[in-house]
C-alpha cells in the first residue's frame, strides 16, 4: 500500500472509531441487551469493514452487557470486549475463527509514531430533557478538534495530515445503573483501530466524553476533514468534502440475566493471529 492510500485509510478509520467511542461511553451493572439503529452518511464507499455504513442505509446492532464485558452483533460481525483486560475478540461466524487484540498494546511503525496529535475538546450538559424508550434522558453537546502534525519529513507528506473536527449531541439516561470506568471504556474502544501516535488524542477526548452521566440512548456525531492548501490534488480529492454524519438511536433496552457463554469463544473456533492495520510504509522515506 502506498503512503497516500495508507494515510487515507487511517483517516477514515479515525472517523469511524470516533463515532464508536461516542456510542459507548458507559457500561452497565445489571445485565442488559440493547438494540440500536445506526445510520452513517458521507463515509467514502469502499472503506474495508464499513460497507453497510457507507451505503447510508440503517444498520441494526445488538449489544449485550454483563459486568465488565460487552458483546456487539452487527450482521455477521461479532466482537466481544473485556474492559478489565482491554482485550477484544472478533468472531468470524462464517469461517468459525477468532482474532484477539489488546487495545492497550497497539504496535505501530516509525512513520506513524513520528506523528503528533494536538487536541482540544469541550463538553457541556444542557438543561434539555425528554423521554426515550421509556427512560428519562438528558442532552449533552460536545466539540473536539484533532490536528495531526509531523516534523522532519517531506513537506508533501506533512501537507497530507488533516485536521479532524468533531461535533456531537448525545442523550443519556441515569435510569440504568452502571459502575465501570467510562473513560477507560471510551479509550479502549478507540484504541482498537487507531495507531499509537493518536494515543494522546484518545485520552483527552475519552476523558471529556466520560463526563457525560448515564447510558447513551441517542446520538448524532458530525465529522469534517480539513487539509492544508498545499496537499496534493490527487490526495485532497479522496478526502471527504462533505461531513460524515452518524446517527445512533436505541430502539429497545431489556434488563434480564445473560448467559456467560455469550462472552466466550465458541467451541470449534480456531484462532487467527491479529495483523496490524496497514496505514503506510515503515518510514517517511517509504514508497509514494
Amino acid at each position: 500500500m502506498t503512503t497516500r492510500a495508507g494515510l487515507m485509510r487511517g483517516f477514515c478509520t479515525v472517523a469511524t472509531t470516533v463515532v464508536a467511542v461516542v456510542a459507548v461511553t458507559s457500561s452497565v451493572w445489571a445485565d442488559v441487551t440493547v438494540v440500536s439503529e445506526i445510520t452513517t452518511k458521507g463515509l467514502p464507499a469502499g472503506i474495508k469493514g464499513n460497507a453497510a455504513s457507507s451505503s447510508g442505509k440503517p444498520t441494526i446492532a445488538t449489544t449485550y452487557y454483563k459486568g465488565d464485558k460487552q458483546r456487539v452483533e452487527t450482521g455477521d460481525s461479532i466482537t466481544i470486549t473485556d474492559y478489565t483486560t482491554g482485550k477484544t475478540t472478533a468472531l468470524d461466524v462464517k469461517k468459525k475463527t477468532y482474532t484477539i487484540r489488546n487495545a492497550e498494546k497497539v504496535e505501530g511503525n516509525p512513520f506513524l509514531e513520528a506523528m503528533k496529535m494536538e487536541v482540544t475538546a469541550d463538553m457541556k450538559a444542557t438543561a434539555e430533557k425528554k423521554t426515550i424508550v421509556e427512560k428519562n434522558a438528558r442532552r449533552y453537546d460536545y466539540n473536539a478538534v484533532m490536528k495531526m502534525t509531523m516534523e522532519g519529513v517531506d513537506p508533501t507528506i506533512a501537507s497530507m495530515l488533516p485536521t479532524i473536527m468533531i461535533s456531537g449531541q448525545q442523550w443519556t439516561t441515569e435510569d440504568i445503573p452502571y459502575k465501570m470506568d467510562v473513560a477507560k471504556v471510551a479509550r479502549v474502544t478507540m484504541l482498537r483501530s487507531l495507531p499509537p501516535m493518536m494515543a494522546k488524542g484518545v485520552k483527552e477526548i475519552s476523558e471529556k466524553l466520560a463526563m457525560m452521566k448515564g447510558f447513551p440512548l441517542s446520538s448524532v456525531v458530525t465529522l469534517k476533514f480539513a487539509l492544508s492548501k498545499d496537499a496534493p490534488a490527487e490526495f485532497a480529492s479522496r478526502i471527504p468534502k462533505d461531513a460524515i454524519v452518524t446517527t445512533t438511536e436505541v430502539k429497545s433496552i431489556v434488563q434480564t440475566p445473560l448467559d456467560e457463554a455469550l462472552f466466550t469463544i465458541p467451541e470449534g473456533y480456531s484462532e487467527v493471529k491479529d495483523v496490524a492495520p496497514d496505514f503506510g510504509p515503515s518510514g517517511p522515506n517509504g514508497p509514494q
